[in-house]
């Protein structure tokens, strides 16, 4: 059985990586996916990021209070405006977010279990 809240976010994650914007679907899916990679877990289908986006991506993904202004200055030393840059960082935080919720749904149904066998 799904649970709601999966479902719900889903919808928004699913919103974010499939309208129309300035990168392409096929990139904010594969950003989505980073998190999850970079952590080991399983993945739809690993990706390669373009050079100029791995260090900003990782650094979302893992520590997003250090991004800086510089961080977004050199994306856009690669051509990136600002849209692009909000598309990167919302498909990271994205699939960031469903990670951490599947995971902290699987610990407590399994806290949950564990308790009612003792």
């Amino acid at each position: 059985m799904t649970d709601e809240r999966i479902e719900l976010f889903q919808n928004v994650v699913d919103s974010i990586l499939s309208t129309p914007g300035e990168t392409s679907t096929t990139l904010r899916t594969a950003l989505a996916q980073q998190p999850a990679q970079l952590y080991g877990l399983p993945i739809q289908q690993e990706t390669t990021l373009p050079p100029e986006l791995q260090t900003y991506v990782t650094k979302v993904a893992t520590n997003a209070y250090k991004v800086t202004d510089q961080d977004t200055a050199q994306l856009c030393a690669h051509g990136y405006g600002e849209d692009a840059i909000f598309e990167i960082t919302l498909s990271v935080a994205a699939g960031a977010g469903m990670m951490c919720l599947k995971q902290g749904l699987a610990a407590l149904e399994e806290a949950k279990n564990a308790s009612k066998k003792d």
